[in-house]
């Protein structure tokens, strides 16, 4: 197989899984679900993003990261 072979066939797996994510209402990896500050004064923020799978993962992002880094 070829690497034009081989990138037209990922090109048309990925499209078939947008295709069941779709049909599953499921959202694609790494899409933020949710984000919130963790309170009124806090630098902190409660991220929930996407897995791609239907699963998800929590993250408290402490600081400033934007700035900071």
């Amino acid at each position: 197989m070829t690497t034009g072979q081989k990138l037209r066939k990922l090109i048309n797996l990925e499209r078939q899984a947008q295709k069941l994510r779709d049909d599953l209402k499921i959202s694609q990896a790494n899409e933020v679900l949710f984000r919130a500050p963790e309170g009124t004064w806090s630098d902190n923020y409660i991220l929930v993003q996407a897995g791609g799978l239907g699963d998800a993962t929590l993250l408290i992002v402490e600081g400033n990261y934007p700035i900071d880094y």
